[in-house]
């Protein structure tokens, strides 16, 4: 049985934002592992740094506006942010089962 009823409980939960800073750390050192002279395409993460929501607390606000279907981001930025909150979700949740 888990602690959380909702997924809202989850988003408000003090363990929950250092996950989700977890998982964009890791993404960030993943693209800066590039060697020189490779490019990457233009993706999910180049268009939420650009506009300055590549952090927890505005993932986590995208997250919401997505859930509830009011996010005019394009798809393949909220299928980046579902993806990667719901590790973070997935996350909380195991910590508090153990």
């Amino acid at each position: 049985m888990s602690k959380f009823t909702t997924i809202g409980e989850v988003l408000a939960d003090d363990k929950f934002l250092p996950l989700l800073n977890k998982e964009i750390t890791k993404i960030e050192f993943k693209r800066k592992k590039i060697p020189e002279g490779m490019r990457l395409k233009r993706g999910a993460v180049n268009y939420l740094q650009e506009r300055g929501l590549f952090n927890a607390k505005a993932l986590t606000n995208q997250y919401v506006g997505i859930v509830n279907k009011q996010c005019e981001l394009p798809s393949n930025v909220r299928a980046f942010i579902t993806s990667i909150v719901r590790e973070s979700i997935q996350e909380t949740i195991k910590l508090y089962e153990n």
